[in-house]
């Protein structure tokens, strides 16, 4: 009978282990993200996608990265006395259970210095950084200007 108690215990051990990492796991989302095709004699483009936090907590997105380019940087458009302007931020947060979109003319992503044109259909791989949060490794198409309106 000791036995069955010990395997219990340690049956009913694990699986609260496993339960607790199971249910605390961050969760955090990325879709409809796409990165525009470089003009001919360019050296930067742009990256856009929404961003989903699933977690209980606020999340912050530090940057990105990518062996396309040794500098990828968050930026924001926006209008200033009738001017858009274009600046670099630090993060995004991204609140509890909320998205935050990465589109033309908004939130965005800057890439410079890249290493070869990107052209239409090509895939590149974007590693995201979140402050104490994993990183998120995805697989982003290129699509045309000309194919990829902004959003409204």
């Amino acid at each position: 009978m000791k036995i069955n108690n010990k395997k219990s215990t340690l049956l009913l051990f694990f699986f609260t282990v496993f339960y607790s990492a199971f249910s605390n796991a961050q969760r955090i989302d990325i879709s409809d993200a796409y990165i525009r095709e470089t003009l001919p004699g360019n050296q930067i483009t742009s990256a856009y996608m929404q961003i989903s936090n699933d977690n209980d907590h606020d999340v912050l997105f530090i940057g990105a990265s990518s062996n396309i380019s040794p500098r990828i940087e968050i930026h924001q458009h926006s209008m200033e006395n009738g001017m858009m302007q274009m600046r670099q931020l630090e993060h995004i947060k991204v609140k509890a259970h909320e998205n935050v979109l990465l589109q033309p003319y908004g939130l965005h992503l800057m890439i410079f210095d890249l290493q070869q044109p990107l052209k239409d259909s090509q895939k590149v791989q974007l590693t995201l950084h979140f402050a104490k949060h994993d990183d998120v490794i995805i697989e982003v198409p290129v699509i045309s200007i000309k194919k990829k309106r902004s959003h409204h």
